[in-house]
C-alpha cells in the first residue's frame, strides 16, 4: 500500500490493547502505525509488537480507502455495473407491466378457485355421510336379521323372545342400534342371574319402562 495522508484515527481498542505494554514496545508500535498509516511504509515487527499492529491494520487500510475514495468523488463505478444498472432500469417497466397485467387475472381466478374448493369439500361431506348412513344402515340390517338366529342358540322360549323383541323395538326407536355381541350379552345376563321366564320377562320390562338399553340386576 502507498499512501501519504497528514492524519490517522486512534480507537480505543487499539488504545487499549498498548496499555499493557513497555515503554520500549510502546513506541516502536506507535512508530510503525504512523508510518503504515501516513506514508503506507510496511514495518518490521515481530512477536507480540506486530500482534498489538495488526490489531490497527485493517482499520487503517479501511480508512485510506474511505480517504481515497472521497478525494475522488466516491467509489467510481466500472463498466460491468453502469450496464447492470442500465440493464435493471429497462427491465423494470416490463416486469411491472407483467404484474399489472397478471394481477387481474389472479383476482378473477381466485374466488374462482375458492368457490370450487368449498364445493368439492361439501360434495366430500355429502358423501361421506351417505357413506357412512349407508353404512349404518346396512349394520343396522344385518344385525336384526341376525336376532333370531342368537335366540335360536340360547334355545329362548316363545315367550321370552317376545319380551326380547320388544327390547329390540324398544333401542332401535330411541336410535339404539344392538350388535350381536351386545345382545349376547344382554341375553347371558338373563340366563346368568334370572332363573326363570317370568324374572327374565319381568327384568326386560323393567328396562323398557325405565327408558334403559341395558338389563339391569335386581
Amino acid at each position: 500500500m502507498s499512501t501519504t495522508r497528514n492524519s490517522v484515527v486512534i480507537y480505543r481498542s487499539f488504545y487499549e490493547a498498548l496499555a499493557s505494554v513497555s515503554e520500549r514496545s510502546y513506541k516502536k508500535i506507535m512508530n510503525a502505525v504512523m508510518a503504515y498509516a501516513l506514508d503506507g511504509i510496511e514495518p518490521k515487527l515481530s512477536g507480540m509488537e506486530y500482534a498489538i499492529f495488526a490489531l490497527a491494520k485493517p482499520q487503517i487500510d479501511a480508512n485510506n480507502r474511505k480517504f481515497e475514495n472521497g478525494k475522488q468523488g466516491g467509489r467510481p463505478q466500472n463498466q460491468s455495473e453502469k450496464n447492470d444498472n442500465q440493464t435493471i432500469t429497462k427491465e423494470k417497466p416490463n416486469d411491472n407491466q407483467n404484474e399489472t397485467k397478471e394481477k387481474p387475472n389472479d383476482n378473477q381466478t381466485k374466488p374462482n378457485s375458492r368457490a370450487n374448493e368449498k364445493c368439492e369439500m361439501r360434495n366430500e361431506n355429502i358423501v361421506s355421510k351417505k357413506e357412512r348412513k349407508e353404512r349404518d344402515l346396512k349394520k343396522e340390517n344385518y344385525t336384526r336379521e341376525s336376532y333370531d338366529d342368537l335366540m335360536d342358540a340360547w334355545e329362548l322360549s316363545f315367550a321370552v323372545r317376545e319380551a326380547v323383541g320388544r327390547f329390540i323395538k324398544h333401542c332401535t326407536l330411541n336410535g339404539q342400534i344392538l350388535t350381536n355381541d351386545r345382545l349376547d350379552g344382554i341375553i347371558a345376563e338373563l340366563e346368568l342371574h334370572r332363573e326363570n321366564d317370568d324374572e327374565k320377562i319381568q327384568a326386560i320390562n323393567d328396562a323398557i319402562n325405565g327408558g334403559y338399553f341395558d338389563i339391569r340386576r335386581g
